[in-house]
């Protein structure tokens, strides 16, 4: 039975770059655990599927409804990075009430993902023990600091011995290579070559390997604002993605919320949206709740999905045509669900299905 757990989350991990990279020892996890195609949560961003696998949580339950929010009351919104948007308990608060001792190694978001752990570690803001151990963190828009986030997860298990811990990298290099370059294969390869020492170091691991989402190339953009006003609807829209790092994506997602300035202007902007090129649906605010568990307190009054190639987001006129590698529509959310044992959990469906399988295995011991 074993007698440790790692959760790791890559970020922007699709199946395509399983696919298309050489990753042995992953490959040897599935062989000889478990591994499949599973669902992320959407809108399919960070924020949304992070916090639904530290809590074992759908949106509904944990909050968490995109990267930013709008408070139509108030007339203005934020980033959701702290905790306080956070409602349901993590796996952290879960594991300490077991008795277990419990550690999260992110590349970012600690403030967003680690209440209840009993050590968090970013490498935005690592402590200089960690960093004597694991080396100093490669800033947040490299490939290098993804090798520092298992870095230091083999000096904490190996040294610290906690016994959940939850990693989490960032999709700096999804965003910015495809899967077939070979820079994405090379970074890939590397965290696996990491992964194999991790093992090597703690052979009675349970070892869950997921990703919050998927990737793909974009070729054009759409400012859903700009566009509604041209039609003579006031509307503030917020894209999914929106987050503090625009290097990966210029927060430009394929989804984004829609709140009408009037209420009886929705069913208009809703047949508008549905006839737009870019879009692929439009769900009006109680149906997207019900659709995609998620809290309709924190949804505008229309949930719109892009199509495979398109973005919404601000730009400098109502669209543009892009270059660039993004997500947030259903098209992102397939990723891997790969396991050294499925803990008997009936059914792997969700990559926060990862953590739930936890809780009901380790907590009911």
């Amino acid at each position: 039975m074993p007698s440790r757990v790692l959760v790791l989350c890559l970020d922007g991990f699709g199946p395509d770059y399983l696919a298309q990279s050489e990753m042995p020892v992953l490959r040897q996890v599935a062989a000889c655990g478990f591994a499949l195609t599973g669902y992320s949560l959407l809108p399919s961003v960070t924020n949304v599927n992070t916090v639904a696998l530290v809590t074992g949580a759908f949106p509904r339950e944990h909050g968490v409804t995109g990267n930013a929010y709008y408070d139509p009351g108030e007339g203005a919104g934020g980033l959701m990075e702290a905790a306080r948007f956070v409602r349901a308990p993590t796996i952290f608060a879960q594991a300490r009430a077991a008795g277990w001792r419990t550690a999260l190694v992110t590349a970012k978001l600690l403030g967003l993902l680690g209440q209840g752990a009993d050590l968090t570690v970013s490498a935005e803001r690592p402590p200089l023990a960690l960093c004597a151990r694991a080396g100093a963190p490669a800033p947040i828009y490299s490939l290098e600091v993804n090798y520092w986030v298992l870095a230091a997860t083999r000096a904490l298990i190996s040294s610290e011995g906690p016994d959940l811990v939850y990693a989490f990298t960032t999709d700096y290099a999804m965003h910015k290579y495809a899967p077939e370059d070979e820079r994405s294969q090379e970074h890939l390869q590397r965290l696996d070559a990491l992964l194999g020492e991790i093992l090597e170091d703690t052979p009675n691991l349970a070892l869950f390997v997921t990703a919050d989402h998927g990737m793909n190339a974009k070729s054009r953009a759409v400012d859903l604002e700009k566009w509604l006003a041209d039609q003579g609807i006031q509307a503030t829209v917020v894209s999914t993605i929106r987050d503090q790092y625009t290097v990966h994506h210029r927060n430009l997602s394929g989804s984004a919320y829609v709140y009408c300035a009037q209420a009886s202007d929705v069913p208009r902007a809703a047949a508008l949206l549905r006839a737009h090129p870019a879009v692929e649906e439009v769900w009006p605010r109680a149906e997207a709740a019900a659709a995609f568990a998620l809290l309709p307190e924190r949804i505008g009054d229309l949930m719109v999905l892009a199509r495979k190639d398109a973005l919404f987001g601000e730009l400098s006129e109502p669209a543009a045509e892009v270059e660039l590698r993004s997500h947030g529509s259903r098209h992102e959310s397939w990723v891997p669900i790969i396991g050294t044992t499925t803990l008997g959990y009936g059914s792997y469906l969700y990559n926060l299905d990862v953590t739930r399988a936890v809780q009901q295995f380790f907590f009911s011991c």
